[in-house]
């Protein structure tokens, strides 16, 4: 069996898509988008959101904005993403996403 989680975007809710779910039997739930209790991307990007915001008036120009934010993102521990990735169940079913 399988679970198909999307966000409400478009893409997602096309005609095309929504018949190839259905062809393969595939179960599909959705969120409300940029859920960040749902959306382990939307933790992330508020993480790194929070650290850019510590270094944001000390950088001049584009090549800095990028070189701070890889930095951010290779020290987000993959601890984290995991430990958000086993709690989605429960958080799916706190949302009545999963029932």
């Amino acid at each position: 069996d399988a679970l198909f989680v999307h966000d409400n975007a478009p893409s997602h809710k096309s005609s095309e898509t929504r018949y190839w779910l259905d062809q393969r039997h595939i179960e599909v739930s959705s969120w409300p988008p940029q859920n960040p209790h749902l959306n382990i991307i939307e933790n992330v990007c508020c993480m790194m959101k929070l650290e850019l915001q510590k270094e944001v008036e000390r950088i001049t120009s584009k090549k800095e904005l990028i070189d701070v934010l890889q930095r951010i993102w290779r020290h987000i521990h993959e601890s984290k993403i995991f430990e958000m990735y086993q709690t989605l169940p429960a958080r799916m079913r706190a949302f009545g996403s999963l029932e």
